[in-house]
């Protein structure tokens, strides 16, 4: 419904916004969501409630940050109703995605992940992985924790790019 809702304010009350360029971003659990966002838009899980509705539903692009809990396999080994990347098909948009090899919620839910975009002929889609920046680093704020020199700060800029 999120993407509906966007899609119908589109213009009106949110000036500027393409109504064509509506797509999700989450880090970590938010990650996580925004994976199954990514996965499961073909089917509306409840009635039609207003004119929001008659709007695709469908991202057009994804951003996921560190996500948790997305693949199924090893060391991740999400249970396969929360494992996104098993429903990945050749109409999954376009998906970037961030993850670090020290990251405590597994570099591998990011490497998975891309590689079932792959293995299933989905739309071009970006994997960054970084040697270093734990889990957290969010948008690399000044201050918040994460030195500023990590490579992992450079993902602001290649997510700009991405879109």
């Amino acid at each position: 419904r999120a993407v509906g809702l966007v899609r119908h304010m589109a213009g009106t009350e949110i000036p500027g916004l393409n109504k064509s360029q509506v797509g999700f971003m989450g880090f970590s659990a938010g990650g996580h969501l925004t994976g199954h966002l990514n996965v499961a838009w073909q089917q509306r899980a409840y009635e039609h409630v207003d004119e929001a509705d008659a709007e695709a539903c469908r991202p057009d692009f994804a951003m996921m940050i560190y996500p948790w809990q997305s693949v199924s396999q090893a060391p991740v080994n999400a249970p396969p109703p929360a494992a996104s990347a098993l429903n990945i098909t050749k109409e999954t948009p376009p998906t970037m995605l961030v993850q670090t090899e020290d990251d405590w919620a597994h570099v591998e839910n990011a490497l998975y992940y891309w590689l079932a975009l792959k293995q299933k002929g989905a739309a071009p889609s970006e994997l960054h992985i970084y040697p270093h920046g734990g889990h957290g680093y969010g948008r690399c704020t000044p201050g918040l924790g994460v030195s500023q020199f990590y490579e992992v700060c450079t993902w602001p800029d290649r997510g700009k790019a991405f879109l």
